[in-house]
């Protein structure tokens, strides 16, 4: 009789990392422990976009701010991300 192959369950960080697909409005940020630090990376409502390992900050008409590859670890306390 066959059997099927043993159900996995994705490790902490692959799950997280699954949480994060998909497009978010930026309402605030924290860099190094500073809260919302003005930069040329944030606007008001801007949208970052998930997609696998790869991310994308956009202002509401368009202009790209900020994108590249990201890590995540669930191994650390608190949880990182590396951008």
């Amino acid at each position: 009789m066959p059997t099927s192959p043993p159900r996995t369950t994705p490790c902490p960080t692959e799950q997280d990392k699954q949480a994060l697909q998909g497009t978010w409005e930026q309402i605030a940020l924290e860099d190094s422990g500073i809260a919302n630090p003005p930069d040329e990376h944030s606007a008001p409502g801007a949208l970052t976009t998930i997609e696998g390992d790869r991310f994308q900050v956009m202002t509401l008409d368009g202009k790209v701010l900020l994108e590249g590859c990201f890590t995540l670890d669930a191994r650390t306390t608190p949880k990182s991300i590396t951008w």
